[in-house]
């Protein structure tokens, strides 16, 4: 079973990981102070790591994010023993991490039943702590600094976990993180995309894709795989509004190229554009023509009888090769099907299990087009 670090950890490793990788440039700026306590964990100093991190206002801010909203049939007094016995495990699990390096269970054996269930809420593994590994940002406004670490190489619009610090009279100390909560979440959803199931793909076929809808209509991103055409996307972004409208933005650090999808005669939307509930989308990337720039493929289905797929190429003028350009980008084909469809090679298939019939497409170079496999 994967190993659990509290998400006080979150803090000390993410220190850990920065140790090098943040310049000194001014004494009295908050990433020093950030690198300060990376060596304090790096030297096993719990008195030293103190100083820059305040524990008991991580610990309390944590545990008082997660009860915002959650209703508990429990009196005042109840309530707030248990808030304070969160805190001190979470404490204690930290210290006991800083000492030896390793997390051990055993700080947990006088946690109550009750606490002992609310703790993984405010946990996160250990794996996805250590990829927190790329500073996204460092902002100071007065006496705040917000330090956003991104999850890999990822930017400010994807997974970022945000420390804040403030501003002492001896330096800065990280006081909180600002988005346990939306963290969990994403991280969450981004375990469950992993964790996808053959049976619930639309299309078969491709090796980086994502579902959207089919477990929640929180936003996805899907990461692209990176090319060397000018400006080529870094992922395609998958969002509802308010109006229960779905958007499609292949994005880069800058701009956002939505993309028009085309539903032919599926059933997904009704007559003001909502999205039918029993309906869900994989998105993915797959290179049809073989010319290293992968198309973006969106299916959308509810997996039994009614199936569209739209796939969107790059398509630049001689003139203009920029990937960051809406123009550049076109709808170059929409097939429609039942429950799944599969790729092999240039070509598309898309059985109609009904009627035990099938159509297939195929992309020709000669035609620069899809054409119908007889």
């Amino acid at each position: 079973m994967k190993r659990i670090l509290c998400s006080l950890l979150v803090i000390l490793i993410i220190l850990g990981v920065l140790g090098g990788k943040i310049y000194l440039d001014q004494l009295q700026r908050p990433h020093y102070y950030l690198l300060q306590s990376g060596s304090a964990l790096a030297e096993r100093d719990l008195v030293k790591l103190m100083r820059w991190v305040d524990l008991d206002s991580i610990s309390r801010n944590l545990v008082a994010d997660f009860f915002k909203g959650v209703i508990i049939k429990s009196d005042p007094e109840a309530v707030n023993g248990l808030k304070k016995e969160l805190e001190t495990a979470l404490k204690e699990q930290m210290r006991e991490f800083v000492k030896t390096g390793q997390f051990k269970r055993v700080v947990l054996m006088d946690v109550s039943k009750e606490a002992r269930s609310i703790l993984p809420e405010l946990n996160i593994s250990e794996d996805d702590v250590k990829r927190f590994s790329k500073i996204a940002y460092l902002k100071e406004k007065g006496a705040t600094a917000l330090a956003g670490f991104s999850y890999q190489a990822e930017n400010a619009r994807r997974i970022v976990l945000e420390l804040e610090l403030q501003r002492l009279a001896n330096g800065w100390k990280i006081v909180k993180i600002n988005n346990f909560k939306q963290l969990k979440d994403q991280l969450r959803r981004q375990q469950q995309q992993k964790n996808v199931r053959i049976e619930d793909l639309l299309v078969q076929g491709m090796k980086n894709t994502v579902l959207w809808g089919k477990f929640d209509r929180e936003d996805v991103f899907l990461e692209l795989n990176a090319n060397h055409e000018k400006n080529w996307p870094t992922s395609l972004a998958i969002s509802m509004d308010q109006n229960q409208k779905l958007h499609f933005e292949l994005v880069n650090d800058a701009d956002g190229i939505p993309l028009q999808v085309n539903p032919a005669e599926a059933e997904a939307f009704n007559e003001s554009g909502q999205f039918n509930e029993h309906y869900y989308i994989q998105a993915g990337e797959y290179d049809f023509d073989r010319d290293g720039s992968s198309e973006i493929l969106i299916a959308i289905g509810d997996n039994r009888i009614d199936l569209v797929v739209n796939v969107f190429k790059y398509c630049p003028s001689k003139k203009d090769n920029d990937a960051g350009k809406a123009k550049n980008w076109a709808l170059a084909g929409v097939f429609m099907g039942q429950n799944k469809a599969f790729l092999n090679g240039r070509n598309i298939r898309l059985p109609y299990t009904a009627v035990k019939v099938e159509s297939e497409f195929q992309w020709d170079k000669n035609q620069n087009e899809f054409v119908e496999v007889k």
